[in-house]
């Protein structure tokens, strides 16, 4: 059960990545997971909030990701789970109790302490996970700030924080986004990541790739 589905006191979380390469968020078989960054985030929403990613000054700004949370893994569950050992951001597994960086997670080892937290107790080790979701990558879409007006001007005044507690005129703006969005394509996945990570990932499968489109060096989330 979606706890705050269609409630209008729903939480919105907005946020704007940095990085858009398949990791955070991750999309594959038909999941949308954040598994590692933003542990505000992944501690905070619950099921039935729905997630806006935007992308930062190098994305110009336009909308990456749609999700809205189907379910929530606690205290590093999903990295016990055999489904998502596959996973691009599966990137920790567990060793007794001890999570252990895997071997293709070596790259983000600086990041290990926002991923998921100390031993024993991992804080920060929740992933949340999304079937409703859409995933623009880079097709992106800009905001049309004469038709969002107030949530052009709430994505334009923050950087590196999220917002989640929204207003009733930047909650309708929303709900119109996700009509508009969601009117994009059948597919969840509508396009591919940035700068998909080096040596390919297994996330966003089944959208084709321009030829065009860079291959990205970075991995890192910030």
């Amino acid at each position: 059960t979606l706890v705050r589905q269609n409630n209008p006191a729903c939480e919105h979380y907005i946020y704007k990545l940095t990085d858009d390469t398949g990791l955070a968020p991750c999309v594959d078989n038909g999941l949308l997971t954040l598994a590692v960054c933003k542990p505000d985030i992944r501690a905070s929403a619950e099921p039935g909030d729905w997630i806006y990613g935007f992308g930062g000054k190098a994305y110009n700004g336009k909308l990456i990701y749609i999700a809205q949370v189907t379910d929530k893994l606690l205290d590093g569950n999903y990295y016990r789970h055999p489904e998502y050992e596959a996973r691009s951001d599966a990137i920790y597994t567990w060793d007794g109790n001890v999570l252990q960086a895997k071997r293709r997670g070596e790259f983000h080892a600086t990041s290990r302490r926002r991923d998921i937290g100390d031993h024993p107790s991992y804080a920060n080790a929740s992933v949340l996970i999304s079937t409703t979701f859409k995933y623009l990558g880079s097709r992106g879409l800009a905001l049309d700030g004469s038709r969002y007006p107030t949530l052009h001007a709430l994505v334009g005044s923050f950087n590196r924080k999220h917002r989640c507690k929204v207003d009733a005129a930047v909650r309708n703006e929303l709900r119109l986004l996700r009509q508009e969005v969601w009117r994009m394509g059948f597919d969840s996945v509508l396009g591919q990541p940035h700068d998909p990570m080096p040596g390919g990932s297994a996330c966003c499968r089944g959208a084709e790739r321009s030829s065009t489109e860079p291959i990205g060096r970075r991995g890192l989330c910030r």
